[in-house]
């Protein structure tokens, strides 16, 4: 299936009536932009699944928390958990840190390989 067949099998009636008319150059443009904008949306859903995950995860290590606080017997075993929840908190925003800026480097390199996939290619006499 070409791309174009591809375009029409997912788009409506009247949709592609309107590509009809449409020059060779601005149909090449919608395709770069809706290829562009289904990327963004892939990176982004990535980003925000990730985000949730980490979310959870922390919600759950939060929820653990409070249950090893009311086993403390005196002001110490208080003070060594917060000193270790500190630790831990410190830890896991610092990986989730790496791991997000890794996915928005993906997502800029997308978008990099896009916009050098779409640029214009000079011709041998200009």
């Amino acid at each position: 299936m070409t791309k174009a067949e591809s375009t029409k099998a997912h788009a409506t009636p009247e949709f592609v009536a309107g590509l009809e008319g449409m020059s060779e150059a601005a149909r090449q443009s919608l395709a770069t932009m809706s290829g562009a904008f289904s990327t963004w949306l892939q990176d982004a859903s990535r980003m925000q699944g990730e985000a949730v995950r980490f979310l959870g995860e922390r919600f759950h290590k939060d929820m653990e928390l409070i249950g090893r606080l009311s086993q403390c017997k005196r002001p110490e075993d208080v003070l060594s958990l917060q000193t270790q929840l500190v630790g831990e908190l410190i830890a896991d925003y610092m990986n989730e840190s790496k791991t997000m800026f890794s996915l928005l480097g993906e997502a800029s390199k997308h978008g990099l390989d896009l916009v050098k996939k779409s640029a214009p290619r000079p011709t041998a006499g200009a």
